[in-house]
């Protein structure tokens, strides 16, 4: 309520220069709001996704489901997040910004595989059942935002000529040559083409030292080689074919950025001797490369090389090394198999989804990266220094890990699992829903765990730890440390030696308390509830406007007598996050909020009531500020007392939120105070079904000065303690508490943050667009509240 000041006449002259008198309403007063109009900036969605039969390895195989409203598909688009079965589909109901015209739908399989799948808004009633040849090849779903390449990496391809220039029929020697400059190419090849048939069996002969033009040499029959140095030559292996080169195989000098070896499906080569790619050159395999002999030799990627592995690569030497140098490549979406892999100077290794890398031994140095989409075993050591990274979205298994100035990224529903682990100076960013599985810790020094935000990830360990007293090792957010040998009594694995280092929402264990879901790369390994829906999963839920997104309350405080509607009297940005368990119920409601502005000298206080629960069903209530017991008195779980429907208090005055005088955050002479986020945690005894608990029925609510002087959105219905006498002489609209007899509202909700008027500016005046909103019912400029040209005059935004 903003105090009109009245003077007499004979002050008028002096004062009206000093004094910044309202801005009447005006056109609020005269515009024309269709009766039915429920001032409503979302809509809702009832979405059922179904899973095929196909993709269920069994009944009881569950896939995971995440709904986005960008194509982004990051915590600032997720909806939400369930599970779904073949024959039990994923329902949910969804509150959406109107102009919304598209959902994403991620599923992970049971197999680890993942798709994602766009659905048209275009009903209220949404159905779906996914399958693949409907979910598009999807990129790498990454939180960290560590990782932001995509893991569908396409080799380059060589095309297959219709005619060759030559047809290598015979074994004479025989220059493998490029046309020269200003040769004619009677053929139509853009590079000289060569082609030993199938049939034929041709053993060396062969010069690569080509100085002119590009050239190809495809192979459908055999070929035999000794050492090789490829110079402007590219052999190509195509189905049927195989090439043998039983010495070191070189590149030394090329200009065109074309694959210098192309096994093709069904092709073969073999290579018993040193490797040496060098020239930013390229390797692609669609058929098997293996690589035999005896002796300490390497397959060397010195500068820019890339490797893209699509068949099977299999190092059948235990001596050999592959060594990727110098921001070189190595792309796998196949089966790689080798004894010794090494990445040095921020050369990065892609394992694709569902691809298998098996190797002996694996390390990583100076900035190289390890981007794991699938799974990959190293049967004795990983070992990481000076800078490695590992990001890790599926699986990988070690008998050794020795983690040394490095950093490892575990995205939601992925596992690291290794045997004996060592840590020094490295930093593990665990994911909500990531593991981390050990059997003994032999070292630690410089130790950093972080936690996600949103649910628990789980470092399990079952066997020795050392002391973390002075150890500079932390674990800080959602992560629980489960120390299966923990005593709480003086000993060598004493909780006392490691208490000190677990640090807000991070949690020591003996016993594992938190759930991970199961999923085709964690082997369920993280269950504590397999298959149940009893215990609470902070991974699954429903958020409004997304899992870190925030919307607005807005809110006028005149009711039941119309204001200056610069809709600034309380404002509030939110989030609401319905928690639910593996059987989508609801067991816990986060509300977050925080206080931007009060434009009104008159008391105000908050509370929200859950329309569809009991408030006997309400377990506790965390997080109140309420400040006295007037005008809401708290009963013993946190809900109002008094009250037979859910009500929860938020506070009883905004400034027992934020410290402030006169108004706050809505003149721009005054300066600007920050109030701290606040979260409410609702925990409910009994789970609660999600279409009985959404945003349809989330009722949020002012009170002014008194209890029963409630203000509520339009369509919304008063708590018990509401006073409809104080309505006595205003003129309400007749099936609407909460709407004047003109259809106007007090209060409306954003999906988004809102950027309001400053003191006195009309909402009409404020936003160009909103007068023809509300005057079509809704249909006009759904977006009015954006920040578009020609939307808003910015001088009358705070």
């Amino acid at each position: 309520m903003k105090k009109n000041i009245f003077f007499v006449v004979a002050l008028v002259v002096i004062v009206i220069s000093c004094i910044k008198m309202p801005q009447t309403p005006g056109p609020i007063n005269s515009l024309n709001i269709p009766a039915g109009f429920d001032w409503k900036t979302v809509r809702e969605l009832n979405v059922n996704v179904g899973v095929g039969a196909t993709f269920a390895q069994s009944s009881n195989k569950v896939h995971l489901i995440r709904i986005y409203s960008s194509p982004l598909m990051n915590s600032g688009s997720l909806l939400s997040s369930g599970v779904a079965v073949s024959g039990s589909p994923y329902n949910v109901k969804l509150s959406v910004a109107t102009p919304l015209s598209h959902l994403y739908i991620h599923e992970t399989r049971p197999d680890g595989t993942a798709g994602v799948t766009t659905l048209a808004v275009n009903s209220e009633n949404l159905n779906i059942t996914l399958n693949q040849s409907s979910a598009a090849a999807l990129p790498l779903l990454v939180k960290s935002g560590v990782y932001q390449e995509n893991t569908s990496f396409p080799a380059p391809s060589i095309s297959t000529p219709a005619v060759y220039d030559e047809v290598l029929n015979n074994n004479s020697p025989q220059n493998i040559y490029g046309y020269l400059v200003g040769e004619a190419n009677l053929t139509g090849n853009a590079f000289k083409s060569y082609l030993i048939p199938e049939g034929r069996n041709r053993n060396g002969n062969l010069s690569f030292n080509n100085y002119r033009t590009h050239a190809l040499l495809f192979v459908r029959g055999r070929l035999t080689l000794d050492a090789t140095d490829l110079n402007r030559c590219s052999i190509v292996v195509l189905p049927g074919g195989e090439v043998v080169v039983n010495q070191e195989l070189k590149t030394s000098f090329f200009t065109e950025s074309i694959p210098a070896l192309f096994v093709h499906t069904g092709g073969t080569l073999t290579l018993k001797g040193a490797v040496s790619l060098s020239g930013g050159t390229s390797l692609v395999n669609k058929g098997t490369i293996t690589i035999t002999g005896s002796g300490g030799v390497s397959f060397n990627m010195s500068t820019s090389e890339s490797f893209y592995n699509e068949g099977t690569f299999l190092v059948n030497n235990s001596n050999m090394s592959l060594i990727l140098n110098n921001t070189s490549r190595v792309y796998n979406s196949g089966t790689f198999n080798a004894p010794d892999i090494k990445l040095n100077n921020s050369s990065i290794y892609f394992n694709d989804i569902g691809a298998v890398t098996t190797s002996g031994k694996w390390y990583q140095t100076n900035t190289s990266q390890c981007n794991n989409s699938g799974e990959i075993v190293v049967t004795n050591t990983l070992s990481t220094s000076g800078g490695g990274i590992i990001n890790n979205n599926c699986k990988i298994t070690a008998n050794i890990c020795s983690l040394q100035g490095s950093t490892v990224n575990l995205e939601s529903g992925s596992l690291m699992m290794c045997q004996s682990n060592s840590f020094n100076n490295c930093v593990i960013n665990m994911i909500s829903g990531s593991m981390l599985l050990t059997s003994n810790v032999t070292t630690v020094y410089g130790l950093t765990v972080n936690g996600g935000t949103v649910g628990y990830s789980l470092f399990k360990n079952t066997g020795l730890m050392p002391v973390l007293q002075y150890a500079a090792t932390s674990f800080t957010g959602k992560v629980e440390y489960v120390h299966t040998n923990l005593t709480e009594t003086p000993g060598d694995h004493s909780r006392s030696n490691y208490s000190g280092s677990f640090v807000g929402d991070a949690i020591l264990s003996k016993n594992q308390s938190k759930n991970i879901p199961g999923t085709g790369c964690n082997m369920n390994l993280g269950q504590t509830d397999p298959g149940g829906g009893g215990g609470p999963d902070p991974l699954f839920g429903v958020f409004f406007p997304s899992e870190s997104g925030w919307a607005t309350y807005a809110f006028e405080d005149m009711w039941p007598k119309k204001g200056d509607y610069d809709l600034n009297d309380l404002v509030m940005e939110f989030r609401v996050s319905f928690y639910a368990n593996s059987s989508n119920l609801i067991t816990e409601l986060h509300f977050d909020y925080n206080i931007k502005a009060c434009g009104a000298t008159y008391n105000l206080a908050s509370a929200f009531m859950l329309d569809n629960v009991n408030a006997s069903n309400i377990e506790s209530v965390s997080g109140q500020v309420i400040g006295g017991s007037n005008p809401f008195a708290k009963a013993v779980n946190g809900t109002e007392s008094g009250v037979s429907k859910a009500v929860v208090p938020l506070f009883n005055n905004t400034k027992s939120i934020v410290d402030y005088t006169g108004f706050l955050n809505t003149e721009r002479e005054t300066p600007f105070i920050a109030c701290e986020n606040k979260k409410v945690i609702v925990k409910f005894i009994a789970p609660v079904d999600q279409a009985s608990l959404n945003m349809s029925s989330f009722n949020f609510f002012i009170t002014v000065n008194e209890r029963g002087r409630e203000v509520h959105l339009p369509g919304f219905s008063a708590t018990e303690r509401f006073n409809p006498l104080l309505a006595v002489g205003s003129t309400l609209f007749p099936s609407d508490n909460f709407k004047f007899a003109d259809g106007m509202m007090w209060g409306l909700m954003f999906p988004v943050s809102f950027d309001y008027p400053v003191e006195r500016a009309s909402i009409i005046n404020a936003y160009t667009y909103f007068a023809a909103w509300a005057t079509s019912g809704g249909v006009s400029y759904p977006d009015w509240y954006s920040n578009k040209p020609g939307y808003r005059d910015d001088r009358l935004i705070y």
